[in-house]
């Protein structure tokens, strides 16, 4: 027996110099940044620590003859003034002080599933805000319409108006004209055109007055024109805002689509990283298990090499209690043999026990390998949706600009 059969069809390759190992997909780099901090020298901390001492015990310097007396003086002997002594005081613990500041320690960064819910937080309520002022910037502009269309209605009834005064203006003109063919006939009959001029004046007068009305109308529906130009200006303003605030809520929702893609892609790696360390410890087990295997290859060797020396020990052993005849001898034969057979059975019994586990291992062996198999396809599964979450992260970068900073975890 060999280890041909759980070498085949394994997935797994004795790495060769220059070779990355089997991981079924590239490795996720990871940095590791480390800070350093800046520590005082020795001489500075056994000054800092001299100086905190004798604060803790209250120590204070023993005053000198001329400070017993009252008097300040200076290192060479100076008497000073109090004033200038207190501001050396001042100065000294100063200095002091910026021994005192607390050094920063390093923050711990926070879990990217807690740093995706706060941005996700962040965005949800952008998305929000622009709802917000989306439904306001509607309702304003279903109020103009509204208006729009409150005053279209009060423009139909000023035409209306301004249709009856024409249907009184028309009768006017035309009994007006016929006024003027009738003075031709009548040019001789100074009664009859007297007649006439008093009645075309009259009629005048009614047509300037109808004409009045009708001004006055026309005036109030260029007033109402205006009134609808100018709400209509504003409902144009609206619309455009509504249009933005549209665009800026879409960009926020594919901004979240993309933040989630992100999030969705590290998990992925980070699951990754897991499965390629199982991965790596199957292989430790399949090669540590293959080892054995040949170990035990060569053990059952051995004990079918010595199970072959006792059996022909064995058949001399029984050619001679054949061809022994005296009693005596022949006991001494038999018993050789007992301990000859004894041997062989021990033998028999160790190869079973090693033909077990030799079968153990092969089906260990298949069970790793059935594994690894199964960890392949799960990389290259989740290496497609990677890639697709890769494709869905950039189409959403290039069609609303979406900078890196943004969709950062």
């Amino acid at each position: 027996m060999n280890d041909k059969i759980a070498k085949d069809n394994s997935g797994f390759k004795p790495k060769e110099k220059g070779e990355e190992e089997i991981t079924g997909g590239s490795e996720v780099d990871t940095v590791e940044e480390s800070k350093s901090t800046i520590e005082p020298s020795e001489e500075e901390n056994g000054g800092i620590e001299a100086m905190e001492e004798g604060q803790k015990e209250g120590f204070r310097p023993q005053p000198s003859e001329s400070e017993s007396k009252g008097e300040d003086i200076d290192s060479e002997g100076v008497v000073l003034e109090g004033k200038e002594e207190d501001e050396k005081h001042r100065e000294s613990k100063n200095e002091n002080a910026e021994f005192d500041e607390p050094s920063e320690e390093p923050v711990e960064e926070r879990p990217i599933d807690e740093r995706f819910e706060d941005r996700e937080r962040e965005i949800n309520e952008s998305i929000q805000k622009k709802e917000s002022e989306l439904v306001e910037l509607k309702d304003s502009n279903d109020q103009k319409q509204q208006e729009i269309a409150n005053i279209e209605n009060e423009k139909s009834v000023l035409e209306e108006k301004r249709k009856t005064i024409v249907k009184k203006e028309y009768p006017l003109e035309k009994r007006l004209f016929e006024i003027s063919e009738e003075r031709g006939r009548l040019e001789r009959d100074e009664q009859g055109l007297r007649t006439l001029e008093e009645e075309s004046w009259r009629l005048e007068d009614e047509r300037q007055k109808i004409e009045k009305e009708r001004w006055e109308m026309d005036k109030k529906i260029l007033e109402v024109d205006k009134r609808i130009g100018a709400i209509k200006k504003g409902k144009f303003e609206f619309e455009k805002s509504i249009e933005e605030k549209e665009k800026e809520k879409e960009r926020l929702m594919n901004l979240k689509g993309a933040l989630k893609a992100v999030f969705d892609k590290k998990k992925i790696e980070e699951h990754l990283n897991q499965v390629r360390t199982r991965q790596e410890e199957i292989k430790k087990e399949w090669e540590g298990a293959n080892e054995r295997t040949s170990s035990l290859e060569e053990t059952l060797v051995s004990v079918d090499r010595e199970k072959d020396v006792v059996e022909k020990e064995l058949e001399e052993i029984e050619k001679k209690e054949r061809s022994t005849v005296d009693p005596v001898e022949l006991h001494e034969v038999e018993k050789e043999r007992w301990e000859v057979e004894e041997k062989k059975r021990e033998l028999a019994k160790k190869k079973w026990e090693y033909e077990d586990d030799f079968k153990s291992l092969q089906n260990e062996i298949l069970e790793l390998e059935d594994k690894n198999k199964a960890i392949l396809r799960e990389i290259e599964e989740n290496k497609e949706t990677v890639q697709k979450l890769d494709d869905e992260i950039r189409g959403a970068k290039e069609k609303y600009d979406i900078n890196e900073d943004e969709i950062m975890l």
